[in-house]
């Protein structure tokens, strides 16, 4: 664990606190810890806005936490102010968060930024604002996301409703919302697919799984290198999980490949919809960095054959309000033993290029299953 046993400091709210402790009362285990931002009261805000404590690993450092409750932590709307931050580490294959639990989060779950090969595992984060388990920049990859739950999330920012059509309203950065696309937040913000997400559960949520289309790295990675993130090839996609999500959107999917996140000029502009800016906004998976030499074309600069699919396995989508997967504006994706129970699978002009294997798609009448 990060820090000492019985170590006290104070954030605010008004005038909360982090309590770091080992609490023998509430648990016979010596490795259970309690982090706790409280200030006796609930904040007013009833839409859990705060200020709470956050905890940070940066400067070349090594996080290790592990049987820790985060309670109240977090700063709503505050860039790098969440309750576990890994932040520009590089490689960092020692560091994880695992078998803890994350509750009433003002402001996310665990952010993995600009970081590389860290475990986030067997965890819970249960009623959280914005993005829950989050890649920030779009340039994290090999990282490990596994086991972990994530219920209860809220947007932040009017909700994209988007009626019927394919599209949506579209959101700028401003001083209430940092980032954009927390008017859609999800249990799981998977920026860069070249990562291991495995077997994790998500409740709730404007999605349950969000993968946005990045035309390029944003925040501290914009400009660094020639790079899409919405082109990476997938690591794992395996064994997860989606309910009780959608209900906002006619084509939000459980699993949302979809929306586009990008600067207009030097504001970053989030379409939660489906885009018709086609160069910009495209998925097209390739196994080469096709936006460097001898390629240079970020758009249609990779080979055909070097195109490759972006494989989901063994997952399943259930009691959603419409959608079980949505793959807008995405050309290879295909499914392995992959379920949705009382949903639909949509895509937009991928249609051709739509691989599916073992897939069982079930749907409920008034009175039973069919």
């Amino acid at each position: 664990m990060i820090g000492q046993k019985r170590s006290y400091t104070r954030y605010g709210c008004a005038l909360p606190s982090v309590l770091l402790y080992d609490d023998k009362f509430r648990t016979p285990l010596d490795n259970w810890w309690w982090i706790q931002s409280f200030t006796g009261q609930p904040c007013e805000n009833k839409e859990l806005t705060g200020f709470g404590g956050h905890i940070i690993v940066r400067g070349g450092g090594r996080g290790y936490v592990e049987g820790v409750e985060l309670y109240r932590m977090g700063q709503t709307n505050l860039l790098g102010r969440y309750p576990i931050h890994f932040h520009m580490l590089g490689d960092c294959p020692d560091c994880y968060v695992k078998d803890s639990s994350i509750h009433r989060s003002y402001y996310r779950c665990v952010s993995i930024h600009g970081t590389h090969y860290t475990t986030t595992t067997e965890n819970v984060a249960y009623d959280v604002r914005g993005y829950c388990y989050y890649l920030e920049d779009g340039v994290e990859q090999f990282n490990t996301l596994s086991y972990n739950l994530a219920a209860h999330i809220h947007s932040i920012g009017p909700v994209p409703w988007g009626g019927g059509g394919q599209t949506t309203d579209i959101f700028q950065q401003s001083a209430t919302l940092t980032l954009p696309a927390d008017v859609t937040a999800s249990g799981f913000y998977i920026t860069n697919v070249h990562n291991h997400i495995i077997g994790n559960a998500a409740s709730g949520g404007w999605a349950g799984f969000a993968f946005p289309n990045l035309a390029e790295a944003i925040g501290a990675h914009r400009g660094r290198e020639a790079f899409r993130p919405s082109t990476v090839t997938g690591l794992t996609l395996d064994g997860n999980t989606a309910h009780s999500t959608g209900w906002w959107w006619k084509h939000a999917g459980a699993f949302y490949f979809g929306g586009s996140l990008y600067y207009n000029g030097d504001v970053l502009e989030y379409n939660p919809g489906r885009s018709f800016s086609f160069e910009r906004d495209d998925r097209r998976t390739c196994k080469v960095n096709n936006c460097a030499p001898p390629y240079s074309d970020c758009v249609y600069g990779c080979p055909q054959d070097e195109v490759d699919w972006l494989r989901i396995t063994n997952s399943k989508a259930f009691l959603t309000a419409g959608v079980g997967l949505v793959c807008n504006d995405m050309l290879y994706i295909s499914l392995h033993n992959t379920s949705t129970f009382v949903c639909l699978i949509k895509y937009g002009y991928c249609v051709p290029l739509f691989l599916i294997q073992h897939y069982n798609a079930r749907t409920h009448g008034p009175d039973k299953w069919k």
